[in-house]
């Protein structure tokens, strides 16, 4: 089904088991590795973030990766 529909029929399905959305997270890509925030997926499939410096973005590619927060 995702072959002939894409990501668009699973995002309901996706956002009732959603864990990632509001969590701090690791991005690793051609810049480096860098601090952001999930703020969802779009109907494409790809993870929306919130970085402080570049703000939100759209990632397609790359790395992300959840780590616990150590006071």
């Amino acid at each position: 089904r995702f072959a002939d529909e894409g990501f668009t029929p699973f995002l309901t399905l996706w956002e009732k088991a959603d864990r990632l959305t509001g969590q701090p997270v690791q991005i690793s890509d051609a810049q480096g590795v860098r601090e952001a925030r999930v703020l969802g997926l779009g109907p494409d499939g790809r993870l929306q973030v919130s970085c402080a410096d570049t703000g939100t973005i759209w990632l397609s590619a790359g790395d992300v990766s959840l780590r616990p927060q150590h006071p």
